[in-house]
């Protein structure tokens, strides 16, 4: 069987849909004849943890964690923040409008300034090493893929290219310089970053990522050409996760939305939508029940403290996968959240399938991009723009009364569904190893002729 090593930091125990992206992968490539070596690390600083996917894990794949310098907790220390309290990219300040004290400031400035490509850079260094210990002791790995953000990762495998000319495919989960969440960066720190991303996308043999979106805005920025190097593996969903699923239900009309809410997934709109409804419509009032299950940042906490609407939110912490699936099938409506922010209309995050795959029906408060157009293409149910408060409270309304009169339902495109079954993609990321190899394999023939 062929080999291939895959470059990750998001792997279990880590939790959230970087980890269960790559861990998909590596639990089916063995069927489509490639044998994955896992590179991660450990004792890492991930924001997310859920110890229930290490049992996804197949006892075939190796894995190989290394040790990592983690800056948040230095961050953790610099601004004040509890050591166990989650940090990561999404809740630390990218501005100074979002009113962060002033070492929270000087802490941003120092990671947009020196640490590039990321803030797990510090790792490179330890991946590397032990990258090329794994490739000398095993003989048959023919390819190296690589999962970011961080970025670090994508370095890491260039420079193991450069060093053994073993072929690399790059997967962009998001966006790099063109994210959302980029930093910013002083201007040389930018330019240097850019010159770096720009070099890798050229030394890699494909790049995959979740969208076409993401690759034709690369493409754009660095005036690169298109071609087969350019491949859309989406995120999607595994239908094992479903098996056997007791969903929780309730007599209410029941709101669900399960993931992280922070400075960027922020639900302050929808809350003051569903704040003016209770206050105007009592049966609505009655009726609605808003459950959140996962992380919440402590600046979004306040929220939910509204005396319109307090009564009727109920907050889960976060749950192990499988139990967070019980209540998306349990759920009259499935909240997504689409931030409007510069650039999000690429976000096409791995909930949105696994809200696919219950049938039930979906609100996207999204601005125009991948989201809403997936939404409304596999008919999954209703879109509105994110800040748009009179329309989000008309859309529930109408929501309300279709639950109400027993109609709340979709009819989505099965067979259009089906193409996000996560064994169907990593047999496209497959497909895509034994082009890669092929490739190589003629490139060293030609090279020794």
């Amino acid at each position: 069987m062929k080999g291939v090593l895959i470059i990750s930091y998001y792997f279990p125990p880590c939790g959230g849909p970087g980890s269960i992206r790559v861990l998909k992968f590596a639990k089916y490539l063995r069927d489509y004849g490639w044998e994955p070596l896992v590179l991660t690390v450990k004792e890492a600083d991930y924001h997310v943890k859920d110890t229930s996917l290490m049992n996804e894990i197949p006892p075939e794949v190796n894995i190989f964690r290394t040790y990592i310098p983690e800056p948040y907790r230095l961050y953790r220390r610099l601004t004040g923040k509890q050591m166990d309290e989650p940090v990561d990219i999404s809740t630390v300040p990218t501005n100074h409008r979002e009113g962060e004290k002033l070492r929270e400031k000087l802490a941003e400035a120092f990671r947009a300034t020196l640490f590039i490509p990321d803030a797990r850079v510090g790792w490179l260094p330890f991946a590397l090493k032990k990258a090329l210990q794994i490739i000398r002791a095993n003989d048959g790995i023919q390819v190296v893929f690589s999962s970011a953000p961080p970025f670090t990762c994508h370095f890491a495998a260039c420079l193991l290219k450069k060093i053994t000319g073993i072929p690399w495919v790059a997967d962009y989960r998001d966006p790099w310089t063109q994210a959302y969440f980029y930093p910013q960066r002083p201007p040389i720190t930018r330019m240097l970053e850019e010159k770096l991303e720009c070099k890798l996308l050229k030394e890699a043999d494909r790049v995959v990522s979740i969208n076409e979106k993401i690759l034709k805005d690369i493409r754009e920025k660095y005036d690169l050409k298109k071609g087969k190097k350019w491949m859309v593996i989406p995120n999607g969903f595994d239908p094992s996760d479903f098996e056997d699923i007791e969903p929780i239900y309730d007599d209410s009309f029941t709101i669900i939305y399960t993931g992280s809410l922070n400075v960027r997934m922020n639900p302050k709109y929808f809350l003051e939508a569903v704040g003016q409804l209770c206050v105007e419509k009592t049966d609505f009032a009655r009726d609605v029940k808003l459950v959140f299950v996962g992380r919440t940042a402590s600046d979004i906490a306040p929220l939910f403290k509204d005396t319109r609407i307090a009564n009727n939110i109920h907050l889960v912490p976060h749950l192990p996968h499988k139990e967070c699936l019980r209540y998306t099938f349990g759920a009259d409506l499935l909240l997504l959240l689409i931030p409007e922010w510069e650039r999000s209309e690429v976000i096409m995050t791995t909930k949105i399938f696994e809200y696919i795959k219950t049938g039930r029906p979906i609100l996207a408060l999204a601005p125009e991009g991948e989201a809403a157009q997936l939404i409304r293409k596999l008919n999954l149910g209703f879109v509105v723009h994110p800040k748009d408060i009179a329309k989000i409270k008309n859309q529930l309304w109408k929501i309300y009364n279709l639950w109400k009169s027993q109609n709340l339902q979709v009819l989505p495109d099965e067979k259009e569904i089906l193409q996000f079954d996560r064994k169907r993609l990593t047999e496209k990321l497959a497909r895509i190893f034994n082009e890669v190899l092929e490739e190589n394999i003629k490139e060293c023939q030609t090279v020794e002729n």
